[in-house]
């Protein structure tokens, strides 16, 4: 019983071995796929981050990588979508991506994710928590001493004081913004900083409107000089407000006329219009108010701009009661009223369509995965078919050695019985005798005499079960035995009994034996242990048991019991 306990559990070793084996190969394989894709990504992130988006999108169950390309992922993931300009709201894991990154001690990973942690809390509308992750950033982008993602985190900075009406400190980081742009050679982000610098200027006292002023006629020569349109259409536009705030209306129509002619496509137009109508509106010139309002119409009329359309007829609401078109005025205002609704609706129809993207990429990554699953099986398939084969010649090699053993264990068995009956004396009364009377050795030796010299292994084996039965020590009867016992030995077994109350019969037993002095082979055979090493180790186990150090000490205390 104890050998196939023993088989079985050398079995279900080498079924732990063999499923953390295909573990280990399948986790494994699944992280160096995920960092050659990263190296992908990387190269890609800057010119085509679409296509590194749709990279990390191949990338099954992300969460079951090790920690390391864990985090890289999550950060990765976040920039891909922040440079497609999909929202990054719910990228909050990148807190995870922290945590690693600071434990390695790896800077610029941890600017990175310190930088677009407060990029996800800008776009959840947690402006204070937003600021706090850029000031973690900034701290360690100073130690790292990267210039350009310096200017960067200024320039968020920027924003966010910008929009809590901080202007002081706006105009601060964006100023230090320029400062790292111009140290880290980025002369183009440094000139544009600019236009941000003059808008805090355009919206402070009258008398900065013309420090407003420098700052975007820098912008505006070095977009000349390099032919940026879009840039160009923008400060143009930049420049003409800032007049317009000036009261001078002449130099204001003068450079919005020109970003309107630079804008030949009329892409940049509605606002341009919007601030000349406001313009001739100031000028008293409500029949030119109406003529480039009625130039916004095309481009906000008939869209679904709710906000342009919102803007659009507060400005004809204007015209209309300044020229005391009461009624006309109404119907723009109370239009006015319906697309503000409209544009809250817009908002929760925005969420659903979000849904629906969120959809669509989910189906193109599992077309597109399809291909590498079926890869994965095949390597799962073949790592088993391996680790299988291997099992089933460990398990042929356990069982052969079992057997041997088990026939050394009877030829062993038989010759400790012929020791014991060749003691034996009918006139002497031993507990040796008791049990050689009980297990009719008598009978049980002239069978084995009669066994032929040439009997195979397995005749052996099948004759050896014959005469003796599988369990030997349940033929004896211990309860007939006890009695002979205490009166050889002084009634040894009451007193063990009365001395250690939790001695199970197991261990009474194993003490009767060693008591009258037999031999480890003898005990073995009788209580049929699975070998003389078992033996052994349950009569350690026995003697810890019954608190002895040493075996000497154990033994003494049993003789003398």
């Amino acid at each position: 019983m104890m050998k196939n306990t023993s088989m079985y559990k050398s079995i279900r070793y080498f079924i732990v071995i063999f499923v953390l084996l295909l573990f280990f190969f399948s986790c494994n394989w699944k992280n160096k796929k995920a960092e050659k894709i990263f190296i992908q990504v990387e190269n890609l992130i800057e010119q085509n981050p679409d296509s590194a988006l749709i990279l990390l999108e191949l990338i099954e169950f992300p969460e079951k990588l090790n920690p390391e390309n864990y985090a890289n992922y999550l950060l990765l993931r976040v920039q891909a979508k922040h440079k497609t300009h999909r929202s990054i709201a719910e990228d909050t894991l990148i807190h995870v991506s922290i945590s690693y990154f600071l434990e390695k001690k790896d800077m610029p990973k941890v600017v990175l994710a310190y930088f677009y942690s407060g990029r996800i809390d800008y776009e959840r509308g947690d402006n204070e928590k937003a600021i706090q992750d850029l000031l973690f950033a900034k701290d360690y982008a100073e130690k790292a001493k990267d210039d350009n993602l310096l200017g960067l985190i200024h320039y968020d900075l920027g924003d966010l004081y910008y929009e809590e009406y901080n202007t002081k400190s706006a105009l601060n980081n964006y100023q230090y913004s320029r400062k790292y742009f111009l140290k880290a050679g980025n002369e183009k982000n440094a000139v544009y900083i600019q236009t941000f610098i003059g808008n805090v200027y355009l919206t402070q006292e009258p008398q900065q409107t013309k420090l407003a002023l420098d700052n975007y006629n820098q912008v505006l020569l070095y977009a000349e000089q390099h032919k940026d349109t879009s840039q160009l259409i923008s400060i143009l536009r930049n420049i003409g407000l800032a007049y317009k705030e000036m009261k001078d209306y002449s130099r204001a129509k003068e450079y919005l006329f020109k970003s309107i002619a630079v804008d030949k496509h009329g892409k940049y137009s509605t606002d341009n219009y919007f601030i000349l109508s406001g313009i001739y509106l100031s000028l008293n010139l409500p029949d030119s108010a109406i003529y480039y309002a009625g130039q916004l119409s095309p481009n906000v009329v008939g869209n679904e701009d709710y906000t342009g359309l919102y803007n659009y007829y507060d400005l004809m609401g204007n015209i209309y009661t300044y020229m005391s078109k009461h009624e006309q005025a109404s119907e723009c205002y109370q239009k006015k009223c319906e697309y503000l609704d409209l544009s809250y609706e817009s908002k929760i129809r925005q969420s659903v369509l979000d849904i629906q993207e969120k959809y669509d990429s989910e189906k193109l990554k599992n077309s597109l995965q399809k291909t590498e699953l079926h890869n994965q099986f095949i390597l799962n398939i073949s790592l088993l078919g391996a680790l299988v084969a291997i099992l089933l010649t460990v398990f042929l090699v356990i069982m052969i050695k079992r057997k041997k053993e088990k026939i050394q264990q009877i030829e062993h068995n038989l010759e400790t019985m012929k020791e014991m009956f060749s003691d034996y004396d009918e006139n002497k009364l031993s507990l040796k005798q008791a049990l050689l009377e009980q297990l009719d050795v008598a009978k049980k030796i002239a069978q084995i005499h009669a066994i032929p010299s040439n009997t195979t292994e397995y005749n052996l084996n099948e004759m050896y079960f014959k005469i003796f039965g599988k369990n030997m020590a349940e033929k004896l009867d211990w309860n007939n035995l006890y009695p002979v016992i205490d009166k050889l030995h002084d009634g040894f077994v009451k007193k063990l009994r009365k001395t250690y109350p939790d001695l199970s019969d197991k261990d009474v037993q194993l003490c009767c034996l060693l008591r009258a002095d037999f031999k480890i082979d003898e005990i073995t055979f009788i209580l049929d242990y699975n070998n003389i090493t078992t033996t052994q180790t349950l009569k350690n186990k026995l003697r810890m048991k019954m608190d002895f150090l040493g075996m000497k000490e154990f033994l003494f205390f049993l003789k003398n019991m």
